[in-house]
């Protein structure tokens, strides 16, 4: 299972922060958007999870640290 999250290539610090998180470039629209004049790249990240099912409650689902109750 994984996530994924798209950023634009002007966006430095969700960048590193996706990064520091250990996120991979995993792919990159060229490009993708124009913006102030000049066009960018989309840049996608991922990262593989974990999933555990807490057999108590089948409704819950533990991704990491985030909790989404489905």
């Amino acid at each position: 299972n994984k996530i994924y999250c798209e950023v634009y290539e002007f966006d430095e610090k969700k960048i590193q922060l996706l990064k520091n998180a250990n996120y991979n470039l995993e792919g990159r629209f060229e490009k993708h958007i124009f913006k102030n004049g000049r066009y960018y790249d989309s840049l996608f990240f991922g990262k593989r999870l974990a999933l555990k099912i807490e057999f108590e409650n089948p409704n819950l689902l533990l991704i990491d640290k985030l909790i989404l109750i489905t």
